[in-house]
């Protein structure tokens, strides 16, 4: 085969150390431990290589086992040479573990996480990538995250759990003000919000529909600590976590006419085996 197929547009190195994996392994399982990634994603970045190059690099119609395909022998050493040629080929030089943190964190607990991980996996480079938890999700799953901290919201006093996820610990959502607030005084509440379908928005369209007086939406963002500038501003009432109190606002309750906010679960998303549970453990240290 030609040694073109290796400079077509969209051939990755992960792509190339994830077939040479695979072949030198024939077994998905074995290449994804090895390469520090999860199942799904070494099947996926297996498929797009094979999709780009145009060839079926592995038979998989004859049972379970991966067979390789006719001409994989060639393609497989055309990879290892380029690899070998750019010295990508020895992982442990160049490996990054990508972690997944929500964009709540305060700047001292990312520094604590940061650390940690680095403590953890010393001989790689980490990388913390701050998003929201549905990308998250959705990259974790395509294979570019190896861990993610996960939020899901608690919406009575049972326990709940998450496939695959090591619960950390508990976010706790409050009402707050630049003052006090008395409803019954109030035509609307000038409320400030967050963009819909994140975790703090469903919580607060459920506060809401359980509120006596009808209310405005008077800014709107995807930050809480923009939400957090406009509340103090006094443009209106919002919901923050109870790590974010400082003295410029005021904590809002069932005294002044608030309904219960849900609370939000955080659990460790990654690799099922020793190493995560090892890895909860230390991350629930920083949390308590």
């Amino acid at each position: 085969m030609e040694r073109s197929f290796l400079r077509k547009s969209g051939v990755s190195l992960e792509q190339l150390r994830c077939f040479v994996c695979v072949y030198e392994t024939l077994n998905i399982t074995g290449a994804a431990q090895r390469l520090a990634k999860t199942q799904s994603a070494v099947t996926i970045t297996l498929q797009k290589f094979e999709e780009t190059i145009g060839v079926e690099v592995f038979n998989r119609r004859l049972g379970k086992n991966l067979v390789r395909a006719d001409g994989a022998e060639n393609i497989y050493i055309k990879a290892v040479d380029i690899l070998k040629r750019v010295n990508s080929l020895h992982l442990p030089t160049d490996r990054v573990i990508r972690v997944g943190i929500p964009d709540d964190l305060s700047t001292n607990k990312m520094l604590q996480i940061n650390s940690y991980f680095n403590e953890f996996y010393n001989d790689s480079t980490v990388s913390l990538i701050v998003d929201k938890n549905e990308n998250h999700a959705r990259n974790y799953v395509n294979g570019n995250l190896d861990f993610y901290l996960h939020k899901k919201l608690k919406v009575n006093s049972e326990s709940s759990e998450v496939n695959g996820g090591r619960y950390l610990y508990t976010s706790k959502l409050i009402w707050v003000n630049n003052k006090r607030v008395n409803l019954e005084l109030l035509e609307y509440l000038p409320l400030v919000s967050f963009h819909e379908g994140c975790i703090p928005s469903v919580c607060l369209e459920h506060a809401l529909a359980m509120l006596k007086i009808p209310y405005k939406i008077a800014y709107k963002s995807f930050s809480w600590y923009q939400n957090i500038e406009a509340i103090k501003s006094g443009l209106g009432v919002g919901i923050i976590l109870d790590t974010m109190y400082d003295d410029e606002l005021t904590i809002l309750g069932a005294k002044e006419g608030f309904p219960m906010l849900w609370d939000i679960d955080i659990y460790l998303i990654g690799q099922q085996d020793i190493s995560t549970n090892e890895l909860a453990d230390g991350l629930k240290i920083i949390f308590s």
